[in-house]
């Protein structure tokens, strides 16, 4: 069902955008409303696909970084207490 639908709106954008007075609008007006579609799925799929965790500390890395790691010991060392990315580990 949702494919037909898809498939209707092209049809009708296609020959929308065959005559003159289209152009203008698809390009101020499609354009903005298809980047914005975009990002808004591109948000939810990122919202429903990350742990709450993720969500709530975006800076921190999923993966180790071995050069990251020696940086955070250096400065570990140097200040004399936890890094604030590791103080919940």
């Amino acid at each position: 069902m949702i494919g037909i639908i898809l498939w209707a709106i092209v049809i009708i954008v296609i020959a929308f955008g065959t005559t003159p007075e289209a152009i203008p609008f698809l390009l101020f007006v499609g354009l903005p409303v298809f980047v914005g579609v975009y990002f808004l799925v591109d948000w939810l799929r990122d919202f429903f696909t990350s742990s709450p965790y993720e969500r709530s500390y975006p800076h921190t890395p999923t993966t180790s970084n071995p050069e990251r790691e020696r940086l955070i010991d250096e400065w570990e060392k140097k200040w004399g207490r936890k890094h604030p990315t590791r103080i919940n580990k």
